[in-house]
């Protein structure tokens, strides 16, 4: 079995935590913006998972390297 890359453990973390938090949104923004955060959140720890369990990674971190930029955004999107 694959060493767990420390990654995965954070970001799980981050989830339950934002959870609770995207649950107290207001109602126009907890729909699109809200589910947006969790959705995002959610496939850049699948990513993770998947990328953890492949040899050839590089492919894999890439694209939760864009997950991670576009969640970046629509936390600084969801704070101003």
């Amino acid at each position: 079995m694959a060493e767990v890359m420390t990654v995965i453990p954070k970001t799980y973390d981050l989830l339950v935590w934002i959870l609770p938090v995207l649950a107290k949104f207001p109602r126009d923004q907890k729909f699109l913006l809200g589910d947006r955060l969790q959705t995002g959140l959610m496939d850049l720890l699948g990513l993770l998972i998947e990328a953890n369990y492949t040899c050839d990674r590089t492919q894999l971190l890439r694209r939760a390297n864009i997950e991670l930029e576009k969640f970046r955004f629509l936390c600084r999107l969801a704070s101003d």
